[in-house]
């Protein structure tokens, strides 16, 4: 992945996770999940909500790298450049 892409995935990551319709959706399907776990009336849906609680914090966990993964970039090339009193916003 060039330098450039992994900007732009960046940069939209953060746009998504910053994004109130992004933060309003995690936070009605998380509801949702734990309504359903403590519904749940079998061992087995119970590890369903568990699996999907995983999975939701797993696409969390993968867009906070591609943001990460970005501003480490952004920093290496601003120590390239000589800018040592750069610092991300």
């Amino acid at each position: 992945m060039t330098e450039q892409e992994v900007t732009k995935r960046a940069e939209e990551s953060g746009r998504i996770i910053n994004s109130p319709a992004y933060q309003q959706a995690w936070t009605e399907v998380e509801k949702d999940i734990v309504r359903q776990w403590m519904q749940a009336r079998t061992p087995e849906d119970r590890e369903d909500c568990w699996h999907k609680v995983q999975a939701l914090k797993a696409l969390h966990r993968e867009l906070n790298g591609f943001l990460e993964q970005g501003k480490s970039l952004e920093r290496k090339k601003q120590r390239r450049n000589g800018n040592a009193n750069w610092s991300p916003a």
